[in-house]
C-alpha cells in the first residue's frame, strides 16, 4: 500500500504540471489513510464480536453444567431417601418378625398352662398314644399375662400313635371337638361333618403339603367370611405348623391349591405361606 501512491503521481506527474501532481499525490496518500483506517476498524469490530460471542459460550456451557451436576444431586438424594425407605421397610417387617415369633414360642412354652376360662385338658397319654397340638376356639376367653388372644389358642389332644404326627393331628382337627373340650370351652368350625375330609398330609422338603376333600370343606358355612375364614385359616395353618418342623404350608382341594385359596377368597394372597408369616398374621389376628 505505501509503493502505490508514488507510482500513480510519477505517473501523472508526466501529464500534470507540478502544483497539481502535488494535491494529487496528497489526496491519494489521505485516501490510502483513509482505507486504512476503515480496515483496521473493521477487523477491530469482528475481533470484539468473536470475543463477545466466546465469552457468551462459555458462560451458557458453565450454566449447562451446573444444571446438570445439580440435577445428578438430586437424583443420588432421591435414590438414598428410596433406599433408607427400603431399609425401614426390612428392618420393621424383621422386627415385627421377631416379635411375633416370640410370642409363638412363649405359647408353645405355656401350653400346659390354663387359658383365660378355657383350660388344658389333664389327660396324659398312655401307651399306643401321643399329644398333638390343635388350634381351637375360645369363645369365652379372656387375656392372661402369657398370651393376649382373642378367641383361638393351641389345646393338646390324645390321640393314637402315627408315624406321620402331621396327617394324626390333621386328621383329629378335622373330626371336631371332643366332649371334654366342649365342656372347657372350646369350639371349632370342623365337626363329626368333616371328618373324613383329609386326603393327604405329607411334608415335601420343607413344605408340608395338606389335601383336602373339596366337597366336604366347601360344605362349612362361614369360612369364606372375613371373620370366619380367618378362624378357620387359623385352625388349619396352626395346627399344621405346630405338628411339622416345615418352613412353610400348603392346603389344596381335590389336589388343587388354587381351589383352596378361591373358597377362602385369597386369589391375591395364595398359598403356601412361611412360618414367619403365618406367626405375624396370627399375631395381628388374634393377639390384641
Amino acid at each position: 500500500m505505501g509503493l502505490r501512491p508514488r507510482i500513480v503521481v510519477r505517473e501523472l506527474s508526466k501529464e500534470l504540471p507540478p502544483s497539481a501532481q502535488r494535491l494529487v499525490a496528497v489526496r491519494i496518500v489521505g485516501f490510502c489513510l483513509v482505507l486504512v483506517f476503515v480496515v483496521a476498524a473493521c477487523t477491530s469490530g469482528q475481533d470484539v464480536g468473536l470475543n463477545t460471542t466466546t465469552t457468551e459460550s462459555i458462560g451458557v456451557s458453565q450454566e449447562i453444567a451446573d444444571l446438570e451436576a445439580a440435577k445428578r444431586r438430586i437424583e443420588e438424594l432421591e435414590s438414598t431417601v428410596e433406599n433408607l425407605g427400603n431399609q425401614n421397610q426390612e428392618l420393621t417387617l424383621a422386627l415385627e418378625e421377631k416379635e411375633a415369633a416370640l410370642r409363638a414360642a412363649n405359647r408353645q412354652d405355656n401350653i400346659t398352662q390354663p387359658v383365660g376360662v378355657c383350660p388344658q385338658p389333664g389327660m396324659e397319654p398312655g401307651g399306643g398314644q401321643q399329644v398333638v397340638l390343635l388350634y381351637l376356639t375360645c369363645d369365652q376367653m379372656t387375656t392372661n399375662d402369657n398370651r393376649v388372644l382373642a378367641g383361638l389358642v393351641p389345646v393338646r389332644r390324645i390321640v393314637a400313635q402315627g408315624e406321620n404326627a402331621l396327617a394324626v393331628a390333621m386328621d383329629a382337627l378335622l373330626s371336631g371337638t371332643t366332649d371334654p373340650e366342649e365342656t372347657a370351652g372350646y369350639g371349632s368350625f370342623l365337626s363329626s361333618a368333616t371328618e373324613d375330609a383329609l386326603i393327604a398330609a405329607d411334608t415335601e422338603g420343607t413344605v408340608a403339603v395338606i389335601d383336602l376333600d373339596a366337597a366336604l370343606i366347601g360344605s362349612l358355612n362361614n369360612v369364606s367370611t372375613s371373620t370366619g375364614g380367618a378362624y378357620f385359616r387359623g385352625q388349619l395353618y396352626g395346627t399344621a405348623f405346630a405338628n411339622a418342623p416345615v418352613d412353610s404350608v400348603e392346603f389344596r382341594l381335590d389336589g388343587d391349591p388354587v381351589s383352596f385359596c378361591a373358597l377362602m377368597e385369597l386369589v391375591s394372597d395364595c398359598t403356601p405361606i412361611t412360618r414367619s408369616e403365618w406367626n405375624r398374621d396370627y399375631t395381628q389376628t388374634f393377639e390384641k
